[in-house]
């Protein structure tokens, strides 16, 4: 039995912890108003990856990684922190995936260590509000796309219903103090650096030379009361969060 500890979000957790998480995050693709679902089915309605090759940027603890195997892609999971390969690596070995096709690895993505257009699939969730430089990884990641290769990315809407309120508290500075006291390096919204709205974050990704392909919201909030799982048009635009599809163009000339 593993009773080895992992250092996960500055807290010590067993292997135990991850598979309960893993657990839960394989129900969320199942579930149409979740961002995991919504990661499927925006590039493949029938929810199926065979013969695909997929990059996961920004792993975390593997456990996308090994969902995209389950679901038929070879899969190289990729990650700048230590911490979080160390606990992939030993995830990976224990979870019920094809261990010939799944690979996580230790590595900054930036360093141009992974070979052009090697990937039909790079998958960037929830990752591009954390780093400083979310340009040079949008380079990065069209590089190592094959022509008329996908990218699935999420990112928090800037226009959600919690932020929208947020902008009535009275004592704005206060919050910024409060953001001066903040732990750094958490990997939670408390490291998040920019925030944009549909707008502005699909102007990012077309200047940035990607084409459309689709988009969704995820989850509608009221604050403090509760998500509703349901995707209502216009009010959608005010969840939490957004997840866009788009690709490499086939011309890349």
């Amino acid at each position: 039995m593993n009773t080895k500890s992992y250092t996960y979000h500055s807290e010590k957790r067993e292997i135990s912890f991850f598979n309960k998480r893993f657990d839960i995050y394989k129900k969320q693709i199942f579930q149409r108003y979740q961002r995991l679902h919504k990661a499927i089915h925006l590039y493949s309605k029938e929810g199926e990856l065979k013969d695909i090759k997929a990059l996961d940027v920004g792993c975390n603890f593997g456990f996308w990684s090994v969902i995209l195997n389950q679901l038929g892609a070879d899969v190289h999971g990729v990650d700048i922190s230590e911490d979080m390969i160390e606990i992939a690596i030993d995830f990976v070995k224990q979870a019920d995936c094809d261990q010939d096709r799944i690979k996580v690895e230790h590595m900054n993505f930036l360093d141009k260590k992974l070979p052009s257009e090697c990937y039909d699939l790079v998958y960037f969730m929830e990752v591009i509000e954390h780093v400083n430089n979310p340009v040079d990884f949008l380079a990065e990641i069209m590089r190592v796309l094959k022509p008329g290769g996908s990218l699935i990315i999420s990112t928090p809407n800037a226009v959600n219903t919690f932020s929208i309120l947020k902008q009535l508290w009275p004592n704005l500075k206060g919050l910024f103090k409060e953001i001066e006291k903040e732990p750094i390096d958490t990997g939670t919204h408390l490291d998040h650096i920019y925030d944009w709205n549909p707008f502005a974050f699909y102007r990012l990704l077309f200047r940035n030379g990607f084409e459309y392909v689709n988009h969704d919201f995820i989850t509608l909030e009221i604050p403090f009361l509760y998500h509703i799982p349901l995707n209502i048009p216009l009010l959608s635009r005010f969840s939490r969060g957004m997840i866009f599809n788009v690709k490499k163009p086939l011309d890349t000339n």
